[in-house]
């Protein structure tokens, strides 16, 4: 019979997947800082809107509820800039410390939506539903407004934290 040679164990080569990473916490009061932050534009808003309606200082011009209506929507558009452009950022950079910000972002940016639509129906149309109606049937930009609306009211809804 043949000896049973034994055989020298297998050697493996050195597990080269790194270590998991450690997740970045963002200190305690970062949070708030970037809560009031975001909220800075809604405070000049309703500093100028009172300023003009009750110390008529024109600080929003001549018309100053559809410039109030465009600050708001400018302020959509920047957060949702900034929200959609936190995850490729990071994956670019490998810094994924801004992902913790982005509900906060997308919030804010459904917060100045809703702003923005209360301010066209109670501000401008005076809340007549048929005026709000036939822009939203007649203006093509209206309608997608008022669709990404709906798709933001959905979006927020599944932001529980």
């Amino acid at each position: 019979m043949e000896a049973v040679r034994e055989r020298a164990p297998i050697e493996r080569a050195p597990d080269r997947r790194s270590a998991p990473a450690k997740r970045w916490a963002p200190p305690k009061w970062l949070k708030p800082v970037v809560f009031l932050v975001c909220l800075l534009p809604f405070a000049y808003l309703a500093y100028g809107f009172s300023s003009d309606f009750f110390a008529g200082t024109r600080i929003f011009g001549s018309d100053p509820i559809k410039e109030i209506e465009h600050y708001a929507g400018d302020w959509i558009l920047r957060f949702l800039v900034v929200t959609l452009s936190i995850t490729p950022v990071s994956r670019l950079t490998g810094q994924g410390r801004l992902v913790c910000y982005r509900a906060m972002f997308g919030l804010f940016a459904f917060f100045y939506a809703t702003l923005h639509v209360l301010i066209y129906a109670i501000l401008d149309v005076e809340l007549s539903w048929s005026i709000m109606i036939e822009d939203i049937a007649g203006r093509i930009y209206i309608t997608i407004g008022m669709t990404a609306i709906v798709m933001l009211l959905a979006l927020s809804l599944t932001s529980t934290n």
